[in-house]
């Protein structure tokens, strides 16, 4: 008797432990029979979905999905059951009780009766909503440099390469993968000649520093040594630590040459623009002494501020003579949205730049009049490519006024 008192209350210590175990772990545990409705539920699902656990039991993962979901969901999960299979990393889209969709991610083990035959599965589910979020970003982010007529590639400290953009890499025949890993300074734009390379081995060095380089060189691209203003700074962290090193490449040729390949940049920048969508705003120098600034996806209080901060030190850095402020990623633009823009134009014409608004749609049009934005002293254009030819205009016309001074 005292035998099974003990085994009762072992058995007992270890059931709550269990569930101890279960109520404190960042995951959703769950249980479901063979037919998909949920048996057990950890609380942890009021975390993800706003639901209690009594709220959950007898239903299925399938109820609290949208109808298509739903039935893309059910034929995965079939196959998956037919062959009594575990799983890992099944993602799919839930709805929160509040109506908010979320991409939840599902790790599953069949559970076998004494026939072996599939009595249910006990898994796991996590919210990756904002990692699939953030990984979207990123894939914009590359695809949107990738189509960026100027050299862009960031290295390791060391030089070893992380990212190049395809327009350095097309007239090799390479892609990024042929020369990730590789040093920055052994690729065959720089190898053809002993000083050019020493010159970019140096850079890295002095980049790691803290040091920020600007040097004219002619890398080799398939035979043709184009001239190419480089730059090569240091990369920080929110701490201001050093943990890479950004490489940029701007060709510097004659007129008529720039504005064909221009033409061709351009194209290629209004189709991109399309795809692009919830973007961090990169800052690049697309002409000489010409910055572009593509707002895209929301702006809040942080990464306005933000923004602003790195466009007037990119102003005062590069001698800007141009800013074009691009919208055409935002889709919608609230009151303090649209404040923010017009603040970014009047810092960077303090700073001594001329400013000009591009890609304003019919719906951010709208809001502008509707706060009073004063814009009499920016300029609006349709879009990107009009915008830099007015700055080119501008320039010319600057260094025409100078000569006849």
């Amino acid at each position: 008797m005292g035998n099974a008192k003990n085994n009762y209350r072992r058995k007992r210590d270890s059931e709550k432990r269990f569930q101890t175990m279960v109520e404190t772990i960042n995951e959703w545990v769950w249980e479901v029979d063979q037919n998909g409705r949920y048996t057990y539920s950890s609380s942890k699902v009021f975390d993800l979905l706003g639901y209690d656990p009594e709220e959950v039991i007898g239903k299925t993962p399938f109820d609290f999905m949208p109808a298509d979901e739903a039935k893309r969901a059910v034929k995965e999960f079939e196959k998956i059951a037919a062959e009594k299979k575990p799983f890992f990393g099944l993602k799919s889209i839930k709805k929160h009780k509040d109506g908010r969709l979320l991409v939840l991610e599902k790790t599953g083990s069949p559970i076998l009766n004494k026939k072996g035959q599939l009595a249910g599965y006990v898994g796991t589910d996590r919210d990756v909503t904002s990692k699939i979020a953030l990984e979207k970003e990123a894939q914009e982010k590359v695809r949107y440099l990738n189509n960026v007529g100027a050299f862009i590639a960031v290295t390791e400290l060391s030089g070893e390469i992380i990212f190049v953009n395809e327009a350095p890499l097309k007239p090799l025949g390479l892609t990024a993968n042929d020369v990730k890993g590789i040093r920055f300074p052994e690729v065959e734009w720089w190898t053809y000649d002993p000083q050019l390379k020493q010159s970019i081995e140096d850079a890295i060095k002095a980049a790691a520093r803290g040091e920020s380089v600007v040097v004219e060189n002619t890398p080799n691209l398939s035979g043709n040594h184009l001239p190419m203003k480089y730059t090569c700074d240091p990369l920080r962290d929110e701490n201001g630590k050093i943990y890479a090193i950004i490489h940029t490449g701007t060709p510097i040729v004659e007129q008529h040459k720039a504005m064909e390949e221009l033409q061709e940049k351009l194209r290629i920048i209004n189709t991109q623009q399309e795809a692009i969508r919830e973007l961090s705003t990169p800052i690049l120098e697309i002409w000489d002494n010409v910055l572009a600034l593509p707002v895209i996806g929301v702006v809040d209080t942080q990464r306005s501020t933000e923004i602003m901060e790195n466009l007037l030190r990119k102003i005062i850095t590069k001698q800007s003579k141009c800013v074009i402020i691009d919208v055409t990623g935002v889709e919608i633009v609230e009151a303090k949205t649209a404040d923010y823009l017009l603040k970014v134009c009047k810092a960077a014409q303090l700073l001594g730049a001329y400013c000009v608004l591009t890609g304003i749609n019919p719906a951010v049009a709208e809001t502008l009049v509707e706060i009073g934005a004063d814009l009499s002293t920016v300029k609006t254009f349709r879009n990107l490519k009009v915008g830099l030819i007015e700055c080119i205009k501008y320039i010319r016309g600057a260094r025409a006024n100078k000569s006849g001074d």
